[in-house]
C-alpha cells in the first residue's frame, strides 16, 4: 500500500478549446506551450487515424487537419515525466467507443469522419451564440451541418 504517493493531474472541463487545453497542461507540467502546439500539428501520431481526416465525397476539406475536438475532456493522471505528445495521445485515446462508431458511419458515407467528433460541439457552440431562441438551435446546427 502506497501512502505517500505523488500523484500528477489535470482535469480538462468540456467545452474547452486546445490553445487553453494546452495553456492548462503546460501550467501542470511546466512543458512548454509551444511543445503541446507543435506535437498537435501530426494528429496522426498522436493516434487520430488518417481516415477520420479526410474525405472521400469529392468536396474540399476547407481546413487543415486539425487535434481540435479530440482532446477528451477528463481528469487525467499524468506520468512522472510527460512528453507534450504523450499527454495529447493520452487524452486522444480517451475518446469514447460511441464517438468512434460515430466516425465511422460517417466515413463510410464518403463524409469526414472528424465531424462526428468535433462537429457535434462546434454546431451546439454556433447554434448558442446565433440563435436567439432555443427553439432556434437546431435549425442553426441544421445550416451548419448542409454546408458541411
Amino acid at each position: 500500500m502506497l501512502i505517500n504517493r505523488i500523484t500528477n493531474r489535470v482535469t480538462i472541463p468540456e467545452g474547452t478549446i486546445s490553445v487553453d487545453i494546452y495553456r492548462r497542461l503546460s501550467d501542470q507540467t511546466k512543458i512548454p506551450v509551444a511543445d503541446f502546439t507543435a506535437a498537435a500539428k501530426n494528429p496522426v501520431a498522436l493516434g487520430i487515424p488518417d481516415w477520420w481526416l479526410t474525405r472521400t465525397d469529392g468536396k474540399k476539406m476547407l481546413r487543415p487537419p486539425s487535434i481540435e475536438g479530440f482532446l477528451y475532456p477528463d481528469t487525467y493522471e499524468l506520468p512522472p515525466h510527460p512528453t507534450a505528445a504523450g499527454v495529447l495521445r493520452m487524452m486522444v485515446n480517451r475518446l469514447p467507443d460511441r464517438d468512434r462508431r460515430s466516425a465511422l458511419r460517417r466515413q463510410r458515407a464518403g463524409q469526414p469522419a472528424h465531424h462526428a467528433v468535433r462537429g457535434g460541439w462546434f454546431a451546439a457552440s454556433i447554434a448558442q451564440v446565433e440563435a436567439t431562441y432555443d427553439k432556434d438551435m437546431p435549425g442553426v446546427a441544421r445550416v451548419l451541418y448542409n454546408r458541411a
